[in-house]
Protein backbone atom coordinates (compact mmCIF):
# COMPACT_ATOMS: atom_id res chain seq x y z
CA UNK A 1 0.00 0.00 0.00
CA UNK A 2 1.73 3.21 -1.13
CA UNK A 3 1.23 6.63 0.43
CA UNK A 4 -0.32 8.15 -2.66
CA UNK A 5 -2.79 5.35 -3.32
CA UNK A 6 -5.43 5.94 -0.68
CA UNK A 7 -7.05 8.84 1.17
CA UNK A 8 -5.33 9.92 4.39
CA UNK A 9 -8.42 9.20 6.52
CA UNK A 10 -8.53 5.68 5.16
CA UNK A 11 -4.84 5.12 5.93
CA UNK A 12 -5.44 6.30 9.50
CA UNK A 13 -8.39 3.92 9.69
CA UNK A 14 -6.27 0.94 8.57
CA UNK A 15 -3.77 1.61 11.36
CA UNK A 16 -6.57 1.70 13.94
CA UNK A 17 -7.95 -1.61 12.71
CA UNK A 18 -4.58 -3.37 12.60
CA UNK A 19 -3.78 -2.28 16.17
CA UNK A 20 -7.24 -2.94 17.59
CA UNK A 21 -7.66 -5.87 20.03
CA UNK A 22 -10.59 -7.28 18.01
CA UNK A 23 -8.13 -8.22 15.25
CA UNK A 24 -5.17 -9.10 17.51
CA UNK A 25 -5.02 -12.75 16.43
CA UNK A 26 -5.85 -12.15 12.75
CA UNK A 27 -2.90 -13.68 10.82
CA UNK A 28 -0.99 -11.97 8.05
CA UNK A 29 -1.76 -8.36 8.98
CA UNK A 30 1.71 -7.26 7.89
CA UNK A 31 4.28 -8.50 5.39
CA UNK A 32 7.92 -9.26 6.27
CA UNK A 33 8.83 -5.61 5.56
CA UNK A 34 6.33 -4.45 8.15
CA UNK A 35 3.78 -2.99 5.71
CA UNK A 36 0.06 -3.60 6.25
CA UNK A 37 -1.26 -6.33 3.94
CA UNK A 38 -4.78 -4.96 3.73
CA UNK A 39 -5.71 -6.64 0.43
CA UNK A 40 -5.24 -10.34 -0.31
CA UNK A 41 -6.63 -11.18 -3.76
CA UNK A 42 -3.83 -12.26 -6.06
CA UNK A 43 -2.48 -14.58 -3.36
CA UNK A 44 -5.42 -15.60 -1.17
CA UNK A 45 -4.57 -16.45 2.43
CA UNK A 46 -6.04 -19.77 3.66
CA UNK A 47 -5.19 -18.87 7.26
CA UNK A 48 -7.16 -15.64 6.97
CA UNK A 49 -10.15 -17.53 5.58
CA UNK A 50 -9.93 -20.03 8.44
CA UNK A 51 -9.79 -17.15 10.96
CA UNK A 52 -13.04 -15.69 9.61
CA UNK A 53 -14.77 -19.07 9.50
CA UNK A 54 -13.73 -19.83 13.08
CA UNK A 55 -15.20 -16.49 14.12
CA UNK A 56 -18.52 -17.52 12.55
CA UNK A 57 -18.64 -20.52 14.87
CA UNK A 58 -17.37 -18.60 17.92
CA UNK A 59 -19.84 -15.74 17.53
CA UNK A 60 -22.65 -18.08 16.42
CA UNK A 61 -23.57 -16.10 13.32
CA UNK A 62 -24.27 -17.10 9.72
CA UNK A 63 -21.62 -15.40 7.61
CA UNK A 64 -18.32 -13.57 7.44
CA UNK A 65 -20.28 -10.38 6.79
CA UNK A 66 -22.02 -10.83 10.16
CA UNK A 67 -18.63 -11.30 11.80
CA UNK A 68 -17.21 -8.16 10.13
CA UNK A 69 -20.04 -6.03 11.52
CA UNK A 70 -19.91 -7.57 14.99
CA UNK A 71 -16.17 -7.12 15.53
CA UNK A 72 -15.96 -3.67 13.93
CA UNK A 73 -14.67 -1.38 16.75
CA UNK A 74 -17.59 0.15 18.67
CA UNK A 75 -15.75 3.46 19.01
CA UNK A 76 -16.01 3.91 15.22
CA UNK A 77 -19.83 3.75 15.48
CA UNK A 78 -20.06 1.57 12.39
CA UNK A 79 -18.44 4.09 10.04
CA UNK A 80 -15.58 3.50 7.61
CA UNK A 81 -13.87 6.11 5.41
CA UNK A 82 -13.70 5.52 1.66
CA UNK A 83 -10.21 4.77 0.39
CA UNK A 84 -10.75 7.09 -2.57
CA UNK A 85 -12.61 10.20 -1.33
CA UNK A 86 -12.44 9.71 2.45
CA UNK A 87 -16.20 9.99 2.93
CA UNK A 88 -17.34 8.04 6.00
CA UNK A 89 -20.30 5.74 5.43
CA UNK A 90 -21.95 3.17 7.66
CA UNK A 91 -21.33 -0.56 7.42
CA UNK A 92 -24.98 -1.08 8.42
CA UNK A 93 -28.13 -1.07 6.30
CA UNK A 94 -29.40 2.45 6.98
CA UNK A 95 -29.40 4.20 3.58
CA UNK A 96 -32.49 4.25 1.34
CA UNK A 97 -31.91 2.36 -1.90
CA UNK A 98 -32.68 3.99 -5.25
CA UNK A 99 -36.39 3.06 -5.27
CA UNK A 100 -37.04 4.15 -1.69
CA UNK A 101 -35.08 7.36 -2.21
CA UNK A 102 -37.19 8.14 -5.27
CA UNK A 103 -40.39 7.73 -3.24
CA UNK A 104 -39.04 9.93 -0.45
CA UNK A 105 -38.10 12.67 -2.90
CA UNK A 106 -41.49 12.49 -4.60
CA UNK A 107 -43.36 13.06 -1.34
CA UNK A 108 -41.46 16.27 -0.49
CA UNK A 109 -39.60 19.20 -2.01
CA UNK A 110 -36.29 17.70 -0.92
CA UNK A 111 -33.83 16.11 -3.28
CA UNK A 112 -32.06 13.68 -1.01
CA UNK A 113 -28.92 12.32 -2.66
CA UNK A 114 -27.75 8.71 -2.39
CA UNK A 115 -25.73 8.00 0.76
CA UNK A 116 -25.94 11.64 1.88
CA UNK A 117 -28.31 11.01 4.78
CA UNK A 118 -29.55 7.81 6.36
CA UNK A 119 -33.25 6.93 6.61
CA UNK A 120 -33.48 8.01 10.24
CA UNK A 121 -32.04 11.46 9.50
CA UNK A 122 -34.43 11.79 6.55
CA UNK A 123 -37.43 10.88 8.72
CA UNK A 124 -36.45 13.52 11.29
CA UNK A 125 -36.21 16.16 8.57
CA UNK A 126 -39.55 15.26 6.99
CA UNK A 127 -41.35 14.90 10.32
CA UNK A 128 -40.09 18.30 11.56
CA UNK A 129 -41.71 19.92 8.53
CA UNK A 130 -44.99 18.01 8.35
CA UNK A 131 -46.08 15.14 10.59
CA UNK A 132 -48.38 13.90 7.82
CA UNK A 133 -45.29 12.45 6.16
CA UNK A 134 -45.24 9.73 8.81
CA UNK A 135 -48.25 8.01 7.19
CA UNK A 136 -46.40 7.77 3.89
CA UNK A 137 -43.29 6.48 5.64
CA UNK A 138 -45.38 3.75 7.28
CA UNK A 139 -46.77 2.74 3.90
CA UNK A 140 -43.32 2.58 2.31
CA UNK A 141 -41.96 0.32 5.05
CA UNK A 142 -45.23 -1.61 5.53
CA UNK A 143 -45.61 -0.73 9.22
CA UNK A 144 -49.05 -1.86 10.35
CA UNK A 145 -49.63 0.21 13.45
CA UNK A 146 -51.90 3.05 14.57
CA UNK A 147 -48.98 4.74 16.28
CA UNK A 148 -47.62 7.89 14.65
CA UNK A 149 -44.82 8.33 17.14
CA UNK A 150 -41.67 8.98 15.15
CA UNK A 151 -39.44 7.16 17.66
CA UNK A 152 -41.64 4.06 17.44
CA UNK A 153 -41.62 4.20 13.61
CA UNK A 154 -37.83 4.43 13.50
CA UNK A 155 -37.52 1.56 15.98
CA UNK A 156 -39.74 -0.59 13.76
CA UNK A 157 -37.67 0.22 10.67
CA UNK A 158 -34.48 -0.61 12.53
CA UNK A 159 -35.89 -3.88 13.80
CA UNK A 160 -37.39 -5.13 10.54
CA UNK A 161 -35.18 -3.50 7.89
CA UNK A 162 -31.77 -2.52 9.28
CA UNK A 163 -31.16 -5.35 11.77
CA UNK A 164 -32.70 -8.04 9.57
CA UNK A 165 -31.20 -6.64 6.35
CA UNK A 166 -34.55 -6.88 4.59
CA UNK A 167 -34.03 -6.84 0.83
CA UNK A 168 -35.39 -4.12 -1.38
CA UNK A 169 -35.42 -1.25 1.14
CA UNK A 170 -32.17 -0.12 2.75
CA UNK A 171 -28.54 -0.39 1.69
CA UNK A 172 -25.26 -0.28 3.55
CA UNK A 173 -22.63 2.30 2.68
CA UNK A 174 -19.86 -0.30 2.64
CA UNK A 175 -20.17 -3.79 1.18
CA UNK A 176 -18.63 -6.74 3.03
CA UNK A 177 -15.55 -8.35 1.51
CA UNK A 178 -14.01 -10.87 3.89
CA UNK A 179 -11.40 -12.31 3.80
CA UNK A 180 -10.03 -10.35 0.81
CA UNK A 181 -9.89 -7.16 2.91
CA UNK A 182 -8.40 -7.15 6.38
CA UNK A 183 -11.43 -5.59 8.13
CA UNK A 184 -13.90 -7.57 6.02
CA UNK A 185 -15.14 -4.58 3.99
CA UNK A 186 -14.41 -3.08 0.58
CA UNK A 187 -11.71 -0.42 0.59
CA UNK A 188 -13.94 1.95 -1.39
CA UNK A 189 -17.42 2.82 -0.18
CA UNK A 190 -20.68 2.99 -2.13
CA UNK A 191 -19.99 6.65 -2.87
CA UNK A 192 -17.15 5.68 -5.23
CA UNK A 193 -17.98 2.09 -6.06
CA UNK A 194 -19.46 2.83 -9.49
CA UNK A 195 -16.26 4.71 -10.41
CA UNK A 196 -13.67 2.36 -8.94
CA UNK A 197 -15.27 -1.01 -9.63
CA UNK A 198 -15.42 -1.53 -13.39
CA UNK A 199 -18.01 -4.23 -12.93
CA UNK A 200 -20.30 -1.69 -11.27
CA UNK A 201 -20.17 0.92 -14.05
CA UNK A 202 -23.66 1.96 -15.14
CA UNK A 203 -23.10 0.52 -18.60
CA UNK A 204 -22.43 -2.88 -17.03
CA UNK A 205 -24.85 -2.67 -14.12
CA UNK A 206 -27.78 -1.88 -16.41
CA UNK A 207 -27.75 -5.48 -17.62
CA UNK A 208 -26.49 -7.09 -14.39
CA UNK A 209 -28.80 -9.14 -12.23
CA UNK A 210 -28.38 -12.00 -9.80
CA UNK A 211 -31.29 -13.88 -8.32
CA UNK A 212 -29.98 -15.06 -4.96
CA UNK A 213 -32.98 -17.37 -4.65
CA UNK A 214 -31.32 -19.72 -7.12
CA UNK A 215 -28.56 -20.20 -4.53
CA UNK A 216 -30.82 -20.08 -1.47
CA UNK A 217 -33.16 -22.75 -2.84
CA UNK A 218 -30.35 -24.91 -4.23
CA UNK A 219 -31.74 -24.65 -7.73
CA UNK A 220 -30.41 -26.58 -10.71
CA UNK A 221 -29.71 -24.89 -14.03
CA UNK A 222 -27.28 -22.45 -15.64
CA UNK A 223 -27.86 -19.59 -13.20
CA UNK A 224 -25.37 -17.36 -15.03
CA UNK A 225 -27.38 -17.53 -18.25
CA UNK A 226 -30.67 -17.07 -16.40
CA UNK A 227 -29.31 -14.11 -14.41
CA UNK A 228 -28.00 -12.47 -17.58
CA UNK A 229 -31.40 -12.91 -19.17
CA UNK A 230 -33.02 -11.21 -16.17
CA UNK A 231 -30.57 -8.36 -16.56
CA UNK A 232 -31.76 -7.83 -20.12
CA UNK A 233 -35.34 -7.44 -18.88
CA UNK A 234 -34.28 -4.91 -16.26
CA UNK A 235 -32.25 -2.82 -18.70
CA UNK A 236 -34.82 -2.81 -21.52
CA UNK A 237 -35.32 0.80 -22.63
CA UNK A 238 -38.28 0.68 -25.01
CA UNK A 239 -41.95 1.00 -24.05
CA UNK A 240 -43.39 -2.29 -22.93
CA UNK A 241 -47.12 -2.90 -22.51
CA UNK A 242 -47.97 -5.57 -19.96
CA UNK A 243 -49.65 -8.50 -21.78
CA UNK A 244 -51.66 -9.60 -18.73
CA UNK A 245 -55.47 -9.36 -19.16
CA UNK A 246 -57.04 -6.18 -17.74
CA UNK A 247 -53.60 -4.60 -17.19
CA UNK A 248 -52.75 -1.40 -19.04
CA UNK A 249 -49.36 -0.67 -17.47
CA UNK A 250 -46.59 0.54 -19.74
CA UNK A 251 -43.01 0.51 -18.50
CA UNK A 252 -40.09 -1.82 -17.87
CA UNK A 253 -40.80 -5.53 -18.32
CA UNK A 254 -40.43 -7.78 -15.29
CA UNK A 255 -39.32 -11.41 -15.84
CA UNK A 256 -41.74 -13.92 -14.32
CA UNK A 257 -40.29 -17.38 -13.81
CA UNK A 258 -42.30 -20.05 -15.59
CA UNK A 259 -41.81 -22.43 -12.70
CA UNK A 260 -40.77 -20.42 -9.57
CA UNK A 261 -37.39 -21.12 -7.97
CA UNK A 262 -38.99 -21.07 -4.50
CA UNK A 263 -41.17 -24.03 -5.52
CA UNK A 264 -38.18 -26.14 -6.52
CA UNK A 265 -38.03 -25.34 -10.24
CA UNK A 266 -34.86 -24.71 -12.21
CA UNK A 267 -33.45 -21.20 -12.57
CA UNK A 268 -33.40 -21.11 -16.36
CA UNK A 269 -33.73 -18.43 -19.05
CA UNK A 270 -37.44 -19.02 -19.59
CA UNK A 271 -39.46 -16.04 -18.40
CA UNK A 272 -42.88 -14.63 -19.13
CA UNK A 273 -42.68 -10.83 -19.48
CA UNK A 274 -45.15 -8.75 -17.48
CA UNK A 275 -45.15 -5.52 -15.47
CA UNK A 276 -43.63 -5.57 -11.98
CA UNK A 277 -47.06 -5.02 -10.36
CA UNK A 278 -48.54 -8.11 -12.03
CA UNK A 279 -45.42 -10.13 -11.27
CA UNK A 280 -45.56 -9.15 -7.61
CA UNK A 281 -49.28 -9.92 -7.42
CA UNK A 282 -48.76 -13.37 -8.94
CA UNK A 283 -46.01 -14.12 -6.42
CA UNK A 284 -45.06 -17.84 -6.55
CA UNK A 285 -48.47 -19.18 -7.50
CA UNK A 286 -48.53 -21.11 -10.76
CA UNK A 287 -51.36 -21.00 -13.26
CA UNK A 288 -52.65 -23.80 -15.46
CA UNK A 289 -50.90 -22.04 -18.35
CA UNK A 290 -47.60 -22.29 -16.44
CA UNK A 291 -48.08 -26.01 -15.86
CA UNK A 292 -48.85 -26.63 -19.53
CA UNK A 293 -45.78 -24.64 -20.57
CA UNK A 294 -43.57 -26.64 -18.21
CA UNK A 295 -44.97 -29.93 -19.51
CA UNK A 296 -44.40 -28.85 -23.11
CA UNK A 297 -40.76 -28.08 -22.32
CA UNK A 298 -40.34 -31.47 -20.68
CA UNK A 299 -41.70 -33.15 -23.82
CA UNK A 300 -38.91 -31.37 -25.71
CA UNK A 301 -36.37 -32.89 -23.33
CA UNK A 302 -35.81 -29.63 -21.39
CA UNK A 303 -35.36 -30.11 -17.61
CA UNK A 304 -37.69 -27.80 -15.68
CA UNK A 305 -37.49 -28.89 -12.03
CA UNK A 306 -34.52 -29.31 -9.67
CA UNK A 307 -33.53 -32.85 -8.76
CA UNK A 308 -34.69 -32.57 -5.14
CA UNK A 309 -38.22 -31.47 -6.12
CA UNK A 310 -38.70 -33.74 -9.11
CA UNK A 311 -40.18 -36.55 -6.99
CA UNK A 312 -43.29 -34.54 -6.08
CA UNK A 313 -43.53 -32.83 -9.48
CA UNK A 314 -43.60 -36.19 -11.29
CA UNK A 315 -46.34 -37.46 -8.98
CA UNK A 316 -48.67 -34.49 -9.48
CA UNK A 317 -47.90 -32.73 -12.77
CA UNK A 318 -50.38 -34.74 -14.85
CA UNK A 319 -53.18 -34.34 -12.30
CA UNK A 320 -53.49 -30.59 -12.77
CA UNK A 321 -56.30 -29.53 -15.11
CA UNK A 322 -57.61 -26.29 -13.53
CA UNK A 323 -56.17 -23.07 -12.15
CA UNK A 324 -57.39 -24.06 -8.71
CA UNK A 325 -55.41 -27.31 -8.83
CA UNK A 326 -52.41 -25.30 -10.05
CA UNK A 327 -52.60 -23.28 -6.83
CA UNK A 328 -52.80 -26.47 -4.77
CA UNK A 329 -49.74 -27.86 -6.56
CA UNK A 330 -47.93 -24.56 -5.92
CA UNK A 331 -48.69 -24.82 -2.21
CA UNK A 332 -47.49 -28.43 -2.01
CA UNK A 333 -44.32 -27.73 -4.00
CA UNK A 334 -43.55 -24.88 -1.58
CA UNK A 335 -44.20 -27.18 1.35
CA UNK A 336 -41.88 -29.74 -0.21
CA UNK A 337 -39.13 -27.10 -0.43
CA UNK A 338 -39.57 -26.36 3.29
CA UNK A 339 -39.01 -30.03 4.13
CA UNK A 340 -36.09 -30.32 1.70
CA UNK A 341 -34.30 -27.27 3.10
CA UNK A 342 -34.95 -28.44 6.65
CA UNK A 343 -33.33 -31.75 5.74
CA UNK A 344 -30.38 -30.01 4.07
CA UNK A 345 -29.96 -27.66 7.05
CA UNK A 346 -29.73 -30.62 9.41
CA UNK A 347 -27.33 -32.50 7.11
CA UNK A 348 -25.10 -29.40 7.01
CA UNK A 349 -24.62 -29.72 10.78
CA UNK A 350 -23.42 -33.34 10.52
CA UNK A 351 -19.87 -34.54 10.27
CA UNK A 352 -19.05 -34.65 6.51
CA UNK A 353 -22.41 -32.96 5.84
CA UNK A 354 -20.89 -29.88 4.20
CA UNK A 355 -18.83 -31.96 1.76
CA UNK A 356 -21.83 -34.15 0.96
CA UNK A 357 -24.07 -31.17 0.12
CA UNK A 358 -21.40 -29.22 -1.73
CA UNK A 359 -21.47 -31.81 -4.52
CA UNK A 360 -24.96 -30.59 -5.45
CA UNK A 361 -23.61 -27.13 -6.33
CA UNK A 362 -22.47 -26.88 -9.95
CA UNK A 363 -19.75 -24.22 -9.87
CA UNK A 364 -18.80 -24.89 -13.52
CA UNK A 365 -21.57 -22.53 -14.64
CA UNK A 366 -19.48 -19.69 -13.20
CA UNK A 367 -17.02 -20.23 -16.08
CA UNK A 368 -19.60 -18.86 -18.51
CA UNK A 369 -20.22 -15.30 -19.55
CA UNK A 370 -23.02 -14.22 -21.87
CA UNK A 371 -23.73 -11.20 -23.98
CA UNK A 372 -27.14 -10.55 -25.54
CA UNK A 373 -27.63 -8.81 -28.84
CA UNK A 374 -30.91 -7.40 -30.13
CA UNK A 375 -32.88 -8.44 -27.05
CA UNK A 376 -36.67 -8.13 -27.01
CA UNK A 377 -38.85 -9.32 -24.07
CA UNK A 378 -41.52 -10.58 -26.49
CA UNK A 379 -38.96 -12.68 -28.39
CA UNK A 380 -37.11 -14.61 -25.68
CA UNK A 381 -37.92 -17.99 -27.20
CA UNK A 382 -35.83 -17.29 -30.28
CA UNK A 383 -32.39 -17.37 -28.66
CA UNK A 384 -29.25 -18.62 -30.39
CA UNK A 385 -26.04 -19.53 -28.60
CA UNK A 386 -22.72 -19.08 -30.38
CA UNK A 387 -19.24 -19.96 -29.20
CA UNK A 388 -17.12 -17.06 -30.35
CA UNK A 389 -17.25 -13.51 -31.72
CA UNK A 390 -16.73 -14.59 -35.31
CA UNK A 391 -19.72 -16.93 -35.19
CA UNK A 392 -21.76 -14.25 -33.45
CA UNK A 393 -20.97 -11.64 -36.08
CA UNK A 394 -21.75 -13.99 -38.95
CA UNK A 395 -24.90 -15.28 -37.27
CA UNK A 396 -26.14 -11.75 -36.62
CA UNK A 397 -25.37 -10.79 -40.20
CA UNK A 398 -27.36 -13.71 -41.55
CA UNK A 399 -30.24 -13.34 -39.08
CA UNK A 400 -30.35 -9.68 -37.99
CA UNK A 401 -33.74 -10.04 -36.31
CA UNK A 402 -32.75 -12.96 -34.11
CA UNK A 403 -31.71 -12.66 -30.49
CA UNK A 404 -28.14 -13.89 -30.18
CA UNK A 405 -26.08 -14.89 -27.18
CA UNK A 406 -22.34 -14.44 -27.31
CA UNK A 407 -20.62 -16.95 -25.06
CA UNK A 408 -17.14 -16.27 -23.71
CA UNK A 409 -15.15 -16.94 -20.57
CA UNK A 410 -14.54 -14.55 -17.70
CA UNK A 411 -11.05 -14.16 -16.23
CA UNK A 412 -9.83 -16.56 -13.56
CA UNK A 413 -10.19 -14.11 -10.66
CA UNK A 414 -13.80 -13.29 -11.48
CA UNK A 415 -14.68 -16.96 -11.98
CA UNK A 416 -13.17 -17.92 -8.64
CA UNK A 417 -15.01 -15.15 -6.79
CA UNK A 418 -18.30 -16.13 -8.43
CA UNK A 419 -17.82 -19.74 -7.39
CA UNK A 420 -17.01 -18.76 -3.82
CA UNK A 421 -20.07 -16.46 -3.65
CA UNK A 422 -22.29 -19.24 -5.02
CA UNK A 423 -21.13 -21.72 -2.39
CA UNK A 424 -21.11 -19.18 0.45
CA UNK A 425 -24.65 -17.88 -0.18
CA UNK A 426 -26.05 -21.39 -0.57
CA UNK A 427 -24.70 -22.55 2.79
CA UNK A 428 -25.48 -19.28 4.56
CA UNK A 429 -29.09 -19.77 3.47
CA UNK A 430 -29.14 -23.20 5.15
CA UNK A 431 -27.77 -21.77 8.39
CA UNK A 432 -30.40 -19.04 8.31
CA UNK A 433 -33.09 -21.59 7.51
CA UNK A 434 -32.13 -23.62 10.56
CA UNK A 435 -33.35 -20.73 12.73
CA UNK A 436 -36.73 -20.34 11.08
CA UNK A 437 -40.00 -21.48 12.55
CA UNK A 438 -41.02 -23.30 9.38
CA UNK A 439 -38.03 -25.58 9.84
CA UNK A 440 -39.41 -26.65 13.21
CA UNK A 441 -42.74 -27.41 11.54
CA UNK A 442 -40.92 -29.43 8.88
CA UNK A 443 -39.01 -31.44 11.46
CA UNK A 444 -42.31 -32.42 13.10
CA UNK A 445 -43.54 -33.55 9.70
CA UNK A 446 -40.33 -35.51 9.13
CA UNK A 447 -40.67 -37.38 12.42
CA UNK A 448 -42.76 -40.01 10.61
CA UNK A 449 -39.57 -40.93 8.73
CA UNK A 450 -37.39 -41.01 11.83
CA UNK A 451 -35.73 -44.36 11.08
CA UNK A 452 -35.03 -43.48 7.42
CA UNK A 453 -33.53 -40.14 8.44
CA UNK A 454 -31.40 -41.77 11.12
CA UNK A 455 -29.98 -44.18 8.53
CA UNK A 456 -29.37 -41.25 6.16
CA UNK A 457 -27.51 -39.19 8.77
CA UNK A 458 -25.35 -42.18 9.73
CA UNK A 459 -24.30 -42.83 6.12
CA UNK A 460 -23.37 -39.18 5.58
CA UNK A 461 -21.49 -38.91 8.89
CA UNK A 462 -19.44 -41.95 7.93
CA UNK A 463 -18.56 -40.39 4.56
CA UNK A 464 -20.48 -42.96 2.51
CA UNK A 465 -21.64 -40.42 -0.06
CA UNK A 466 -22.94 -42.77 -2.73
CA UNK A 467 -25.06 -44.72 -0.28
CA UNK A 468 -26.06 -41.47 1.40
CA UNK A 469 -27.28 -40.01 -1.88
CA UNK A 470 -29.47 -43.01 -2.59
CA UNK A 471 -30.92 -42.88 0.92
CA UNK A 472 -31.54 -39.12 0.58
CA UNK A 473 -33.44 -39.72 -2.66
CA UNK A 474 -35.47 -42.39 -0.89
CA UNK A 475 -36.38 -40.00 1.94
CA UNK A 476 -37.33 -37.24 -0.51
CA UNK A 477 -39.50 -39.71 -2.40
CA UNK A 478 -41.25 -40.70 0.85
CA UNK A 479 -41.91 -37.02 1.58
CA UNK A 480 -43.40 -36.54 -1.88
CA UNK A 481 -45.59 -39.59 -1.33
CA UNK A 482 -46.97 -38.11 1.87
CA UNK A 483 -47.60 -34.72 0.21
CA UNK A 484 -49.29 -36.39 -2.75
CA UNK A 485 -52.01 -37.58 -0.39
CA UNK A 486 -52.82 -33.91 0.34
CA UNK A 487 -53.55 -33.17 -3.30
CA UNK A 488 -57.32 -32.91 -3.52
Amino acid sequence: MTKNTNHKDFLDYTKKIVNHPNYADLPGKKNPEGHITWVRIEKPSPVRSLWWDNKIKLLKVNSRADVARLIHPKELSGFKPCSICGKKLSIFYIYPNANILKKLNQMSDHKFAPYDKDIYEIIDILFSENNEFIHKIKNIFKINSDSNDVTYIKDQIKKTHTDQNKKGTLSCGVMSNAPDRLDGFHTYNSCCRAVKDKGRHKSNMSSYSRDRRAYEFWSDGDFVLANNMMGQFHSYKKDFKCPEPKCKNIGKPSPDHVGPISLGFIHRPHFRPMCSACNSKKNNRMTLSDIKSLLEDEKKGIPVVSWHSKFLWDRLKNKVDTNEKSKILSRLMRKNMHHTLSLFAYINELKNGYDFLKKFLNTDYCNNKYKFINFSPENTGNLKIVKNKLEASQCHKDNPNDTIILKSYSNAKTKEKSKNDYIRISFEALKEYAKKENRKISLKFLEIYKKERKDLYLLISEGLNREGLEKLKSVLNLISSKLESEFK
